[in-house]
């Protein structure tokens, strides 16, 4: 079912309270003793997963070397080269694509959690003297032709026409963006000159209004809330009063129900966006890796004070260009 743009904003912004307290609350790592702290760890093999039930072994393993070549990258990154006192798992799922978006190819979800080591508990060492850490840890995360990828309460696959908020681009990272979704850090890495979402026009997000009210008018009959009719009676005159031009002009989201739309040119707007279901160039088989995001815990928001800043060295210091060059 369709979720109109009004309740989806409110449920983003219920979310992000939420999720925001609760890493308030994220307990402090236990402290670790200098030998687990110097010890060796171990960087386990790379575990595939593969739930598309379409995908064929020669596209999974296409699609698996282009991983694995970003893989590398973070792993010979100074903050992740040598791990001492800590161990790094990885693990690849491959999943079917977008359902309702015709052709597309195969997604991929990349991650890598860093544990700590400890010695008091008696873990063994592999054949080369490296350790598993134990509980939990930060994770990396490299996403592979996902188009929800920038969205934080997208739990199934939405609909073609559903409207989005753009999360809020938070720097550039030699020259890509990196957004701000929930309590994760977002570097996307895009073909040249497309972008995995399309603008939405003020006419269009206005029209959408219209249609939803229309709709509940013909199931409840007209609104009888005073709040419902002023609600209607502004629809109905920001219809009126908007040009050709202002139609066309991105909408945004407003934090005011007294105001269709919002500001886009504040320094936080949220711009209303639909998935770009001609992002992806077609037939060059499922295993083609057209898209790649790289996800990191929010500076000081993860609650592991050790390993969440060597996860997020690791992303900054990785060649954006070199990982773009392996898009097809």
């Amino acid at each position: 079912m369709r979720t109109s743009p009004s309740v989806r904003l409110a449920l983003i912004i219920f979310s992000s309270s939420i999720l925001h307290a609760g890493a308030a609350d994220a307990a402090a790592p236990p402290s670790q003793d200098p030998a687990s702290a110097a010890a060796r760890g171990r960087v386990t093999p790379l575990a595939v997963q593969v739930t598309h039930p379409g995908m064929l072994a020669a596209e999974t393993k296409r699609l698996t070397m282009k991983v694995s070549a970003v893989i590398d990258q973070v792993l010979q990154t100074p903050a992740l080269k040598d791990p001492r006192g800590f161990s790094l798992t990885r693990s690849l799922k491959v999943d079917a694509p977008l359902t309702g978006y015709g052709w597309h190819p195969a997604r991929g979800k990349v991650v890598m959690i860093a544990q700590d080591i400890d010695l008091s508990a008696n873990p063994k060492p592999d054949a080369k003297g490296a350790y598993m850490g134990r509980l939990e840890g930060p994770s990396l995360h490299i996403g592979i032709n996902d188009l929800t990828a920038l969205y934080a309460n997208v739990f199934s696959d939405p609909d073609a026409d559903d409207f989005l908020t753009l999360p809020l681009m938070r720097i550039s990272q030699q020259g890509y963006p990196v957004f701000r979704v929930g309590l994760r850090d977002v570097v996307l890495i895009a073909k040249p000159g497309k972008m995995p979402y399309v603008p939405v026009s003020k006419a269009e997000y206005l029209q959408s209004l219209l249609d939803a009210e229309a709709k509940s008018q013909a199931e409840f009959g007209p609104p009888t809330n005073p709040r419902a009719k002023a609600y209607q009676e502004k629809l109905f005159a920001t219809k009126a009063s908007l040009t050709a031009e202002e139609g066309t002009a991105p909408a945004c989201a407003s934090s005011r129900l007294s105001q269709v739309f919002g500001d886009c040119n504040e320094a936080d707007a949220s711009f209303y966006v639909r998935l770009n279901t001609d992002y992806f160039q077609r037939g060059q088989g499922a295993g083609t890796v057209q898209m790649i995001t790289i996800e990191v815990p929010v500076e000081g928001r993860d609650g592991h004070k050790r390993l969440e800043p060597r996860l997020r060295d690791a992303a900054g210091a990785l060649d954006l260009d070199a990982i773009a060059a392996l898009l097809d």
